[in-house]
């Protein structure tokens, strides 16, 4: 009787010791969460990589971080002048504004009531330092006497290279400009109101994934009072929503 005893007693604790060591095991590998895709879903597509240009043409976001604010150089330079920040743009026009150049939905604001009185020759300034979002540049082929930049809004800039003066348009959309090459940079000058000249000069980064714009303003009864401004577009594809 007592060997049977004995007998029950050890079996019970050989099976108690082994759901202990079965309690302390550590747990397996762990299932995947099941996808949330269902199994007829198509797989998103692949993100498309821009390719490095050779040439300035093509489609190109303004980069607004490493772009300068013309606004703010422009009021640095009045107020460098004396005239409290109301020779060139006004205290009031605030970066990304401005006087409705070239500047995209949801980039341009509101125009302060003051730049509506201010003077022809400010406005034009005002109109060719907006930048646009989004811009395109288009050559028909290398030999084209003209390169076409549209931007946001249906704003498009005609450059003519082959040295003879566009005629003046009438649609306030549309800028006609004189223009050159200097190798592969596209270079204009041009003149504004109140004795003041403006250039403006294109020109592809080294590495083909940047548009450099670079803006040269003087005004003055000296042309002595220069401002220089700087933007800088990255490279997009064509179809990643150009406007």
């Amino acid at each position: 009787m007592r060997t049977i005893e004995s007998l029950v007693i050890v079996g019970g604790l050989s099976l108690a010791w082994a759901g202990m060591a079965a309690a302390q095991a550590p747990p397996g590998p762990l299932q995947p969460a099941p996808s949330s895709r269902s199994a007829n879903e198509p797989a998103p597509p692949p993100v498309k990589k821009v390719e490095p240009r050779k040439t300035i043409m093509g489609d190109w976001k303004l980069n607004r971080e490493d772009s300068d604010d013309p606004h703010s150089k422009l009021h640095k330079a009045s107020a460098n002048r004396g005239n409290n920040g109301s020779g060139m743009g006004g205290p009031h026009v605030g970066w990304p504004g401005g006087g409705g150049g070239m500047g995209g939905p949801g980039y341009g604001g509101n125009r302060h009531p003051e730049a509506d009185t201010a003077s022809e020759s400010n406005e034009k300034i005002q109109t060719l330092i907006d930048p646009s979002v989004r811009v395109h540049l288009e050559q028909a082929d290398a030999k084209a006497p003209k390169v076409e930049m549209t931007g946001d809004q249906g704003k498009k800039m005609v450059f003519y290279t082959d040295g003879k003066t566009p005629e003046k348009s009438t649609d306030p959309n549309l800028q006609q400009i004189t223009a050159r090459w200097d190798g592969a940079k596209l270079v204009t000058d041009e003149k504004i109101e109140k004795k003041g000249t403006l250039s403006r000069t294109y020109e592809l980064s080294e590495d083909g994934l940047q548009l450099f714009e670079e803006i040269h303003l003087t005004t003055g009864k000296k042309n002595d009072y220069p401002v220089t401004i700087r933007f800088v577009y990255d490279a997009v594809n064509a179809d990643d929503g150009r406007y």
